[in-house]
């Protein structure tokens, strides 16, 4: 999986942090003490380090979908086979270089939001953490979903992170209720400097 050098995985890391600490924190425990050896990491640790997180991240138990996307296009570049199952792929590599508006991804119908989404994240140097009702037919499903923009060395956007659950019907209208009553929460704030 190539991400673009040592400055993109270190974005990519550092998103993936914020973004499992703002809504599974049990999810990776020690990957917050990760993050100081970070900027002396070369491309092949930091690849071996991404490795092993999405790996944790990919076992059959995990409900957690993770992805990203890089480039002009956000274009996908990574995620967990859970992500590239909801998307209809046996594995990653058959999405690797699609967008969401690709006619081989399923939700073509959500591409436009997806979008509008992707670049509020990008365009904020806070993690965005949300309760999603997305109707299927008569019925609804909910997700809680966590983006942010991957900020590689110097700050460039390189791309978004993102990481969503399917919640339970019950679990998911409360936690919606409450956003709403709320007029949208504040986005999570950074957990990791931008800068590191």
């Amino acid at each position: 999986m190539s991400n673009g050098g040592s400055g993109v995985l270190r974005g990519i890391l550092r998103s993936y942090v914020q973004a499992a600490h703002a809504g599974w924190p049990s999810l990776h425990p020690e990957m917050i003490q990760r993050v100081p050896h970070w900027p002396r990491m070369r491309e092949p640790e930091l690849q071996e380090e991404l490795a092993r997180f999405l790996a944790e991240a990919s076992r059959p138990d995990c409900s957690v979908r993770v992805f990203w996307k890089l480039g002009p296009k956000l274009a996908y570049a990574g995620g967990n086979p859970q992500f590239a199952q909801d998307a209809g792929h046996a594995a990653m590599e058959g999405l690797l270089g699609l967008d969401d508006f690709d006619p081989r991804l399923p939700w073509g119908h959500y591409a436009a939001r997806f979008r509008n989404d992707d670049l509020r994240a990008l365009r904020s140097d806070l993690v965005s953490n949300v309760i999603e009702r997305k109707p299927i037919g008569l019925a609804s499903r909910w997700d809680r979903v966590v983006r942010s923009a991957i900020r590689g060395d110097h700050r460039i956007v390189h791309g978004v992170f993102g990481m969503y659950e399917t919640l339970d019907p019950i679990v998911g209208r409360q936690l919606y209720a409450r956003q709403i009553t709320r007029n949208d929460p504040p986005p999570v704030r950074a957990l990791v400097s931008r800068a590191t």
